[in-house]
């Protein structure tokens, strides 16, 4: 079975960038651009790992952890931003034990990458 990861970034450009990346380490990945079709796509898929943005129209990623917490969905996160100390946003939320890490941008592609690899081999191997 494909190791499946979700992309949620309102920048379509980085988006696919990154989801090249990912797709030629061997992985299945799909984007969202918009975080209410991310929501969708949270809810009816089963995710190795959800690279999210912080920063998006309508719902940030701290919105889109909170829901997935109240729905009990389960999935290793990864959050992006170009913001500095987004971290103690999702600290003062409640919500760094949803989160495998957190990466600024420009994305360091190695660390991700490596992040990525990890949590899909934790999943499987359950």
């Amino acid at each position: 079975m494909s190791k499946k990861i979700l992309i949620i970034d309102d920048d379509k450009e980085f988006c696919e960038e990154l989801a090249e990346c990912i797709r030629e380490e061997g992985f299945y990945v799909e984007c969202a651009t918009d975080p209410l079709q991310g929501q969708k796509l949270i809810l009816s898929g089963d995710y190795d790992a959800i690279i999210l943005d912080y920063k998006m129209p309508e719902l940030s990623g701290a919105d889109l952890l909170k829901k997935m917490r109240t729905l009990k969905v389960k999935g290793n996160v990864f959050i992006l931003s170009g913001r500095p100390f987004v971290e103690k946003v999702f600290e003062e939320e409640g919500l760094l034990d949803l989160i495998g890490g957190f990466f600024a941008k420009p994305v360091d592609m190695g660390s991700l990458l490596e992040k990525i690899r990890n949590a899909a081999s934790r999943k499987h191997d359950k």
